[in-house]
């Protein structure tokens, strides 16, 4: 919902700012306001139970099967598996469609050949999956940018002049070079909210002190390979950022509030458009830049929740566990899918067995347990694997 609520504000800016850019009409290179809030709100439906762990540990059990990532599975349940209309998915329109796709890469060509996640028995923190779509998505991304000109659509969809897929020292993959112009609003919203938002909810639980953004900051500003331009006297909304400060730690309520706005309001303020020069078409040729000094702000936040939150070992126990919780799920339900898969997943295995793919059968699996939240997957791991937890009058 933050995504949405902060990706109508970029809107909004950018109409204000470009007019040249907004009509009323399908033609436009602006969105309307229920496309983009309709973008942010699907961004981010495709992760599984467990956040990123619960990714990493998909895309291990289905390394040999087409893989998982959980932008890709966003797609895929959009398109496919949540179903208003026969075969159509929700129906979407292909611009909605073309804004989810986040990175127009399929995963048999964006990973890196080098990182063998079939080389370790355990799902380990370091085996993210590829940025990209799903290859069983393959058709409607073809479908997605069959109104662009070829060329457009090879620079855009196809071969290295999207992604670049040498292998690094450390096994990265491909990474994509185009998006779609209301892409990178969601993007960019989506930065905003994570930096800002999950900053205010640090504060609020106690995990991040002023003290750790103070010299975070500090830091950042004695780097001159950073070129950091937010000290504590860099102007928000006419204010100094030190005292948005005292009221993210020290105010009320009301205080923290109107300061996680301010900066909000900051950021979104600073989102220009500009042109790649490459494409015919305007959707793909115009992006969006955050302004430099708020990129690197932004980048800070995400080094202290990075720091204070995510990798303290409170939360990697966690990650652990899920990681845990959805490899032996996977290995249970995939063991005897006839009798543990749920009556509406029993149907689309039948139908995956007609296919006579393994592959297709074992996404099946991957779909019902990608689809479960965090509650349901620990209350179904303890049903199957934990002694004297679950009777037969026990729903999940």
């Amino acid at each position: 919902m933050e995504v949405a609520q902060i990706a109508r504000g970029i809107v909004l800016k950018l109409r204000k700012e470009n007019p040249s850019l907004w009509e009323e009409d399908s033609e436009s290179v602006l969105p309307d306001l229920e496309l983009i809030e309709t973008i942010g709100f699907c961004h981010d439906l495709g992760h599984p139970p467990f956040g990123h762990s619960g990714e990493r540990a998909l895309n291990y059990v289905m390394r040999d099967h087409g893989g998982f990532e959980g932008n890709g599975h966003s797609l895929r349940l959009v398109a496919n598996l949540e179903s208003r209309k026969s075969g159509y998915g929700l129906d979407l329109t292909r611009r909605t469609l073309l804004g989810i796709l986040k990175y127009p890469a399929s995963y048999c060509e964006a990973r890196n050949p080098e990182q063998n996640v079939g080389q370790t028995d355990e799902p380990a923190p370091g085996l993210k999956p590829p940025k990209c779509y799903l290859d069983t998505e393959s058709d409607v991304v073809d479908w997605v940018v069959s109104g662009f000109e070829d060329e457009d659509r090879e620079r855009f969809h196809d071969g290295s002049e999207k992604w670049e897929i040498e292998p690094g020292e450390e096994g990265e993959h491909g990474e994509i070079r185009y998006a779609s112009l209301d892409t990178e609003i969601m993007e960019i919203a989506d930065d905003v909210a994570y930096g800002v938002h999950d900053l205010e909810d640090g504060i609020v639980l106690n995990l991040i002190s002023e003290e750790d953004v103070r010299k975070r900051l500090e830091k950042a500003d004695s780097d001159p390979q950073e070129g950091f331009e937010w000290g504590m006297e860099k102007e928000v909304l006419d204010r100094p950022f030190a005292e948005l400060l005292q009221d993210l730690f020290g105010g009320n309520g009301d205080d923290r509030k109107e300061a996680t706005g301010a900066l909000v309001n900051s950021l979104v303020s600073s989102v220009t458009v500009d042109k790649h020069e490459v494409f015919d078409h305007q959707l793909l040729d115009h992006h969006l830049e955050l302004g430099t000094p708020e990129r690197a702000f932004l980048d800070v936040l995400q080094d202290i929740a990075e720091e204070q939150v995510i990798f303290t070992q409170q939360v990697q126990t966690l990650e652990h566990r899920g990681r845990l919780i959805i490899r032996k799920l996977f290995e249970a339900l995939d063991s005897d899918p006839t009798s543990l898969l749920d009556e509406n997943q029993q149907a689309a295995y039948r139908e995956a067995t007609r296919s006579g793919c393994e592959s297709d059968r074992k996404r099946v699996v991957c779909d019902y347990v990608a689809g479960m939240t965090d509650e349901y997957a620990t209350r179904m791991y303890e049903r199957l694997f934990v002694p004297r937890e679950g009777t037969v009058f026990d729903r999940l």
